[in-house]
């Protein structure tokens, strides 16, 4: 229970204090430094974990993207996610230290994922029966779309590493999907994805990053299109909860990860929006959840 109220509070710490930095504020990584305790846990965690769960195509985490592989696969939950969570991470460790066999093994992972990304810009681990635009897609609620958005953050926090165009293109081809599936044919986001539509319009923090690198308008719609779509959402209403001062578990099932992912996604967005009403839930959210 400590560990949880830890996280959940950390999240909000986080994503209040996002809300109230400027677009324009130079706050990058090479900015910071961190010592201590802290600065010798992301030592070891380096060492020990990002060195060793992902090394090369052979890498379990991996190989579920191979296409041949996703193509025979109805559903592989969330797992997706780590290989994301994964090139982030390591993305954002080279950005303050060099370190050649982690830059090594993350440009290999990146190189595979994209020889592994369909026509149509997907890259995940589900077949057609059940991703997020699969031809053969039953009714059904799945991770998938969660998954395409940490794969976009991966590549993302790569491009800003390595400024290579074939991150960003990667990122943006998985985006265009998404965007001309959802929005361009009128569809819920938060039809895709568990717990009141909140795994799904997740996604939201992933395309203001996208945005805040490319300033392409159809980004920034397409988050609104989500924010709205989630606070139209029987169960969620996000927006329109949170602004009342409702109890966070009143609030799509009271699912903190995904969220406090939707919130992270929210303070981002302020930093353009800069709403009043955006404002209003993210510090009613804080005073809530922390």
């Amino acid at each position: 229970m400590k560990y949880w109220v830890l996280l959940h509070t950390t999240f909000a710490v986080y994503f209040f204090l996002l809300s109230q930095v400027k677009a324009q504020d130079n706050l990058t990584l090479q900015n910071v430094s961190i010592g201590g305790v802290l600065g010798n846990a992301l030592k070891i965690s380096k060492e020990g974990r990002l060195k060793n769960i992902i090394e090369d195509e052979k890498s379990p985490l991996l190989r579920i993207f191979t296409i041949d592989t996703a193509k025979k696969s109805a559903s592989r939950g969330w797992r997706g996610e780590v290989a994301g969570k994964w090139m982030h991470t390591s993305a954002m460790c080279l950005q303050r230290e060099s370190d050649k066999e982690l830059e090594t093994n993350l440009l290999r992972a990146a190189d595979f994922l994209i020889k592994n990304q369909w026509e149509d810009g997907y890259i995940g681990t589900f077949n057609d029966t059940s991703r997020f635009n699969g031809a053969k897609r039953k009714n059904n609620q799945t991770f998938d779309l969660w998954m395409c958005g940490y794969i976009m953050q991966g590549f993302l926090q790569l491009y800003e590493l390595k400024q290579n165009p074939a991150h960003l293109s990667a990122a943006k081809k998985i985006a265009d999907l998404a965007v001309n599936y959802f929005m361009g044919g009128n569809r819920k986001v938060v039809n895709s994805g568990p717990f009141s539509g909140m795994a799904s319009a997740a996604v939201l923090e992933h395309f203001v990053d996208l945005y805040s690198i490319t300033k392409d308008q159809t980004y920034y719609r397409f988050c609104e299109y989500i924010i709205n779509d989630l606070d139209k959402r029987p169960g969620s209403e996000w927006i329109k909860r949170f602004s009342q001062q409702y109890d966070a578990a009143q609030i799509g099932e009271g699912k903190m990860y995904e969220m406090i992912k939707c919130l992270v996604g929210l303070a981002k967005f302020q930093m353009y929006a800069r709403k009043d009403i955006y404002g209003n839930v993210l510090e009613n959210a804080w005073n809530e959840i922390a």
